[in-house]
């Protein structure tokens, strides 16, 4: 296995905005404020909670993770373009899209 255990999952949150009803922003405004991709504090905040994201929650690289290309020489890059930005706005595409 590689990395930590994840699930695909959708969740019915009470009061949420619902993406094919209510106003694009409000359900950007709404996600904004719940969803972080950020490492918590370790100094004095949320030590617990920073031990157990970069423990758990963290991808350790392997030898898979690496592939070499061939340009004028072999360049050893990572797979799948990772590790990637992270995004500074959310984007919902149409749901018959999604």
């Amino acid at each position: 296995m590689h990395g930590a255990p994840h699930y695909h999952i959708l969740l019915w949150i009470e009061n949420a905005p619902v993406v094919s009803f209510d106003r694009p922003e409000e359900v950007c405004s709404f996600i904004q404020d719940r969803i972080t991709c950020h490492i918590p504090d370790s100094s004095n905040k949320s030590p617990d909670l920073n031990f157990l994201v970069t423990k758990y929650q963290m991808h350790k690289c392997s030898k898979y993770c690496k592939r070499n290309i061939k340009v004028k020489t072999y360049v050893s890059r990572f797979r799948f373009d990772f590790p990637r930005p992270v995004g500074d706005s959310i984007c919902i595409n149409d749901v018959e899209i999604a």
